[in-house]
């Protein structure tokens, strides 16, 4: 392969395509780097589930690949939350929708109510930028709140915590082993 900016975008959009996680990381990640905003969306959707970490799609399918524990998969979306920041930041639209789906899973901290906000937002930035795929996300409510309201019913109906909150409950009683 030649050293070529567009040669190197070329093999990784390649490696993306084929679902050759590492072998795109490598690829985009000088160029993400060297300030490249697309390869700085690429490589923040590669980290964001730590993709970044399994040779191809048929590894992490099979369940052959590395284990990883949770603290490298919140480094890893530590990081690609600063990608997609800056990838969103230079107008990349697919950066913007990765990023507000990062805030909703709980990535930023604060509140349920906060990160839904700053998730709208992103949700209409990555719109306004081109990324239309998902228009059904945009309702007469507001940018994305048809996703983040169709969440919040499931959650209030089911008694599940919000993505990145926990429940608090009381402990339930140990039993006394000597009765």
């Amino acid at each position: 392969m030649s050293d070529t900016t567009e040669d190197r975008r070329a093999a990784a959009s390649a490696a993306n395509e084929a679902s050759r996680f590492a072998e795109a990381y490598q690829l985009w990640l000088p160029l993400a780097e060297a300030g490249d905003a697309e390869a700085q969306a690429q490589i923040g959707a590669l980290m964001q589930c730590s993709l970044h970490r399994f040779e191809n799609l048929e590894q992490l399918n099979a369940g052959a690949g590395p284990v990883i524990d949770e603290a490298t998969m919140r480094a890893d979306a530590e990081q690609a939350g600063r990608y997609l920041t800056a990838a969103s930041a230079a107008g990349i639209g697919p950066a913007s929708f990765n990023l507000a789906g990062m805030y909703v899973g709980g990535y930023g901290g604060g509140s349920w109510e906060d990160r839904k906000a700053r998730a709208a937002e992103l949700y209409a930035l990555a719109y306004a930028q081109g990324f239309t795929c998902f228009g059904r996300l945009m309702g007469d409510a507001g940018p994305g709140q048809p996703y983040l309201d169709i969440l919040e019913g499931y959650a209030t109906a089911s008694g599940v915590p919000l993505p990145g909150e926990q429940r608090h409950t009381e402990p339930e009683a140990t039993p006394d082993p000597a009765t």
